[in-house]
C-alpha cells in the first residue's frame, strides 16, 4: 500500500549441533534481523509527514533462538522470539509506538512405536512467562497456554 520503500538491513543466522554422548544430541539455532524499511513515497503534500519514517509494523530489530535436547527418552526444546519496538502507523511518533516483546516457549515430544504404527505425543507451554503483548495494536496475544497433540502415522 506504499508507493516506494527503501529497505536496507542485515540477516544473520547461526546453527550448530553437538553430540555429547551416544543417543544424545543438542541442536541450537539463532537468527537476528536488522531492517531499516523507510517510506520514500512522497516528500511533499499529505504524505510528507511519513517520508523517511520506518514503515508500519516493521521492527528495526528482531530475532529468534532455539535449543533442543534429544535423548532416548524424548526431545525437550526451548524457543525464544524477540521483536523490537515498531509503529502502528507510518508516522514514527510516540503515540504510534508499539512496544517490543519476547515470547518464551518450551516443549517435550516423545515418539512411541506401537505395532505397525508410529505415534508421537507433544506437550507445549506457550508464552511461558505469561507476558502481555500485542503483535498488532488492540489484538493482544494470549497469555500462558498449554497445548497437547497426539499424532499417529500408519
Amino acid at each position: 500500500n506504499l508507493g516506494r520503500v527503501d529497505i536496507h538491513g542485515l540477516d544473520a543466522a547461526f546453527s550448530t549441533t553437538f553430540v555429547p554422548a551416544s543417543g544424545y544430541r543438542i541442536d541450537m539455532s539463532a537468527n537476528y534481523t536488522f531492517q531499516q524499511a523507510l517510506d520514500r513515497t512522497q516528500k511533499e503534500g499529505i504524505y510528507g509527514k511519513v517520508y523517511g519514517h520506518q514503515i508500519a509494523y516493521t521492527p528495526r530489530h528482531s530475532g529468534s533462538g532455539q535449543v533442543s535436547l534429544s535423548t532416548p527418552f524424548g526431545q525437550l526444546s526451548y524457543a525464544l522470539i524477540v521483536s523490537g519496538d515498531r509503529y502502528v502507523l507510518g508516522q514514527n511518533i510516540e503515540a504510534n509506538r508499539l512496544e517490543g516483546y519476547s515470547d518464551h516457549s518450551i516443549s517435550y515430544m516423545k515418539r512411541i512405536p506401537w505395532k505397525h504404527c508410529q505415534s508421537r505425543i507433544k506437550l507445549e507451554v506457550l508464552n511461558l512467562l505469561n507476558q502481555n503483548y500485542a503483535v498488532i495494536k488492540y489484538f493482544p496475544m494470549p497469555g500462558r497456554s498449554l497445548r497437547m497433540s497426539y499424532q499417529i502415522s500408519l
